[in-house]
This record gives C-alpha cells, sequence and structure tokens, in this order.
C-alpha cells in the first residue's frame, strides 16, 4: 500500500476513540480540518456534517431450486449541522452515541464536486456490525471488561421479531435468558457471576418462526462476543530494570520486579521480592 497525494484540497477527520468503536452512551468526538494538497491547514465555511445509521436487510428468494439472498441496505439520517473550520486549530463535532450499530458521520462542502470524507465506526462491542449474512445476528455488550457482580447489557440489532436467547460460555453453560423480542433493537441484562472465571462468550441466538400466511420459513441468526472478568486483579506489573551500557563477552543481569501477585485464596495484593536474571552475551 503507497500514499497518494491528493490534487487539491480534502476534508480531513480524525475521530478521538480508539479501535473505531465508541462506548454505548459515551460521546463519539471527531476533529475536522481542510487541509491544502501540500498538508498545509486552510480555514473553510460552509461544510455540512451528517451522522448516518446504516442498515442491512435481507430478502430471500428461490432460483434453479435453491435459496438465495441478497442485502437490501438503507442510509437514515440521525443528526446534522453546519461547520466552519479556522486555519489555526480543527474544529470538533460531539456526537451522542446511542446503541446502533455502524454509524457513519459524512463531512462535505456544499458544492455538489465538493470534497467529501466519510467515517465509519461502531457503538459498542459488536461481534461484526456488518453482519453481511442474515445468520449473523448484531451482537454487543456495553463494555469489554466487567467485574463480578456488574450488571452486563447485551444488545442485539434484530432484523425481524422473535425469540431471543441469550447464553453466557464458560467451560461450560454459566447462564440463559430467553426472550421475545421485537423488530429493532433488543436489550437483555445479566448479572456477573463470581464463578464466571477470567472471561466467557455470550452468545445470542435469535429464532424467527414460521409464517405460513407471509410464505416465510423460519430463520436463525447467530451473534458471539467475548468479554473479560477482573482482569486488573489476575494482571502482574512486570518492571526491568536493565543496564545502561553492556559490553561484549560479559554477564548481564536484569533485576525483575512484580507487582500485583494475589495468593490463591484471594488475599489482598503483595509485592514480590526482587528477582535477577542473567544470561551471557
Amino acid at each position: 500500500m503507497l500514499p497518494v497525494a491528493p490534487q487539491s484540497a480534502q476534508i480531513g477527520v480524525k475521530p478521538l476513540f480508539g479501535d473505531k468503536s465508541v462506548a454505548e452512551g459515551d460521546k463519539a468526538e471527531f476533529d475536522v480540518l481542510f487541509a491544502a494538497a501540500d498538508g498545509r491547514s486552510l480555514p473553510r465555511a460552509g461544510l455540512r456534517y451528517e451522522l448516518l445509521k446504516l442498515e442491512s436487510r435481507y430478502q430471500w428468494y428461490r432460483q434453479n431450486s435453491y435459496w438465495e439472498y441478497e442485502p437490501v441496505k438503507s442510509t437514515t439520517r440521525i443528526s446534522d449541522g453546519d461547520l466552519t473550520i479556522a486555519a489555526d486549530k480543527p474544529s470538533r463535532i460531539t456526537l451522542s452515541a446511542a446503541a446502533r450499530p455502524l454509524p457513519r458521520l459524512d463531512v462535505k462542502s456544499a458544492a455538489a464536486d465538493g470534497p467529501i470524507t466519510s467515517v465509519q465506526f461502531d457503538v459498542g462491542w459488536y461481534s461484526d456490525g456488518s453482519a453481511d449474512t442474515p445468520d449473523l445476528l448484531e451482537t454487543s455488550i456495553d463494555k469489554p471488561e466487567y467485574q463480578s457482580g456488574d450488571t452486563m447489557v447485551v444488545s442485539v440489532n434484530a432484523r425481524t421479531a422473535g425469540k431471543l436467547t441469550v447464553n453466557v460460555l464458560g467451560d461450560r453453560l454459566l447462564t440463559t435468558q430467553t426472550v421475545d423480542v421485537k423488530q429493532g433493537t433488543a436489550q437483555v441484562k445479566l448479572a456477573v457471576g463470581k464463578d464466571w472465571g477470567t472471561g466467557a462468550y455470550v452468545m445470542a441466538t435469535l429464532r424467527r418462526p414460521l409464517d405460513t400466511a407471509a410464505q416465510r420459513m423460519p430463520g436463525r441468526a447467530i451473534g458471539l462476543k467475548w468479554f473479560g472478568i477482573d482482569k486488573k486483579t489476575r494482571t502482574l506489573a512486570v518492571k526491568l530494570s536493565p543496564s545502561a551500557l553492556v559490553r561484549p563477552n560479559s554477564t548481564l543481569k536484569i533485576p525483575v520486579k512484580l507487582d500485583g501477585n494475589q495468593s490463591r485464596r484471594g488475599r489482598q495484593d503483595r509485592r514480590c521480592p526482587p528477582s535477577m536474571s542473567a544470561f551471557s552475551i
């Protein structure tokens, strides 16, 4: 992959969050600037931004004695606004991250042939925000890690009404809950158990019943998501203190310091005494 220099000024959009994902309920912030082809920041008025929701639905059809499907994609505008950019600093856009998969931010000029920049991101930790098959259920949890006793919020984007079963799976079935859901976003709340270990999988299964009147076959969609539990209490802080200068044909000794060790009986953190590792170079 090689960088390509633009021939004209472009709109630059920088998400102020990592991993292209925003926690549900948090603010999604973006810095926007207008840059010349040589990289200089320029002032620009008359820009407009739009927050769009991207959704995919599927229609089945029968061809040559086989069932096939095709996606039907739709775009809904959630919010919009005007934007003016100064030459000395970028403008900031702050949006509310509601529970919806695959939002997209478009920043464009008013001119029909003017520049446009789009940034696509997820809200919540979705198993796959861009579910491109009808048997993949868009599934998210409200955060990637929990403490024992926390309440986990599992959200799914149900394309049809049906019966939703949410299983939490570790070395065994940890808990399960089944509810009836309507088309759209549905949520299930689960209490994180103290005996769930260091992490587990959330598996959500949506079953759509047979509808003879609509000539619709039964269907099933599945989403899977991993989460961690109490990672901080099980993480060692490793600190190495190597020498600033090492001579050839000598023995290098590196002090290793560990913090955060816990006994198996659940006592409070205790500090390990420093140890020494040595090898010849």
